[in-house]
This record gives C-alpha cells, sequence and structure tokens, in this order.
C-alpha cells in the first residue's frame, strides 16, 4: 500500500514539531514510506480540524493509507511497524485518563487511516461549520461523534489498547493517573498533557535515548 507518515504543526508548538520531524521522516526513510511535515495552518479554527484537511489531501494525492502523528509523538521503538497490519478503516487508541471508559473516547494523536475510510474523514471534517463548535473545538470530537453516532460509520473504527496508538507517560499527568502508560518498548511516545517548555524537555531527552539505543543495536531484519 502507498503510505504516508504525516506530521504538522503551527507556530504555537514549533520549538517541538521542528525536534520530532526529522526523527519522523528518518522512520519513513528507514521503513521505506512517504513523509510530509504540514506547517501552514488557517487560524480560524481548531488545528486539529486541520490534520483531517492534510489527510483527504493525502488521499487525492493517491494514497492508500495515512499515518498521522501529532507533533508531540516520539517514535521510540522505531524498528516496529505496527501499521503494517492495519490495512483498512480507521485505527485509534484510548485516550489515556481513567475518565476514559467506552470506545468512542479515543485519541486522535496517532491514527492510521486508509482510504477505504474517507468517507468518515470527510464527513467529520464538514461538521467544522455547525453552530455547536467553537474555534477552541477539537475535531476529534466530531470524529467521536461520528463514531457514536453512525453505525456505518462505527464500522469504519477500531479501537485499540492505549498501548498501541497512544502510550501516554505517567510525567504527563503528575496530578492524576494514567492508565496503561507508556513502557520502553511501546512503538510510540505521546508526551501530551505538559506545559510546551515541559513537554520540548521530556521529548529531548526522550528522543536523545531513542538515538543512543539505535546507535548501540545491531541492525534488526526489519521486513
Amino acid at each position: 500500500m502507498k503510505t504516508l507518515l504525516l506530521t504538522g504543526f503551527d507556530s504555537k508548538i514549533g520549538v517541538i514539531g521542528r525536534m520530532t520531524a526529522p526523527h519522523m521522516l528518518n522512520y519513513s526513510v528507514r521503513h521505506g514510506i512517504d513523509f510530509h511535515c504540514a506547517t501552514q495552518f488557517r487560524t480560524h479554527s481548531h488545528p486539529s480540524w486541520q490534520k483531517l484537511d492534510f489527510i483527504m489531501d493525502a488521499f487525492s494525492a493517491g494514497y492508500q493509507r495515512v499515518i498521522w502523528m501529532d507533533a508531540d509523538v516520539v517514535i521510540s521503538a522505531p524498528r516496529f511497524t505496527p501499521w503494517n497490519v492495519m490495512s483498512s478503516g480507521i485505527h485509534v487508541s484510548l485516550d489515556w485518563s481513567a475518565e476514559a471508559a467506552s470506545d468512542n473516547e479515543f485519541s486522535t494523536g496517532v491514527m492510521v487511516v486508509n482510504n477505504d475510510a474517507a468517507s468518515v474523514i470527510n464527513c467529520a471534517s464538514s461538521q467544522r461549520q455547525s453552530d455547536k463548535w467553537t474555534m477552541e473545538t477539537p475535531a476529534t470530537t466530531a470524529l467521536q461523534n461520528s463514531y457514536r453516532d453512525e453505525e456505518e460509520f462505527r464500522k469504519r473504527f477500531t479501537v485499540h489498547p492505549r498501548r498501541i496508538l497512544n502510550a501516554v507517560p505517567n510525567y504527563a499527568a503528575p496530578s492524576a493517573s494514567v492508565v496503561e502508560p507508556w513502557q520502553p518498548g511501546d512503538w510510540i511516545c505521546h508526551v501530551t498533557n505538559l506545559a510546551l517548555g515541559e513537554r520540548a524537555r521530556r521529548i529531548r531527552v526522550l528522543l536523545d535515548k531513542v538515538e543512543m539505543a539505535n546507535a548501540t543495536r545491531p541492525a534488526p531484519n526489519e521486513h
């Protein structure tokens, strides 16, 4: 399948995106997939709505599968390719908190979206014009509503356990409990829910550890 690893960031989180995007590019080269980093964001809606536009643009460009990663995601086990077996529909994981008790409370920080589910992305994207949304309403809400309210759309989703596509470290919520937190060896680490400066510091430390581990580990037989 023609696959694109896609990320993006606006000026508000540029300090993070400029660290993680090169790491994602290296991962893409390693596994023979394409990579694109979007930096042109409109200001009239929550930035997460534009990830839906970027995914649809990728389908229009001929990609069959898009791996979306938020800019605050670190690929902590770059030898892994779990997306290789996610060849239809939309793949997400539950959100990190204990409040996320049902399947429709998923994260969109990392998504694997196949072009057979383009209608779901398109429908969710069209909801941004609704009077019930404000500029601060994330697109995740629209996707969750599509999952909850539309049986046909729900069939297109696979909601995985948290550590598959939304492994969040314990330190992301110092005053709460992260359910199924990130562990070394997990494919990705989603460094979310922290102030920008602290997030950037944690991401830099993690990237350094990942790069050091890969520099000392013999190259695996990956394919």
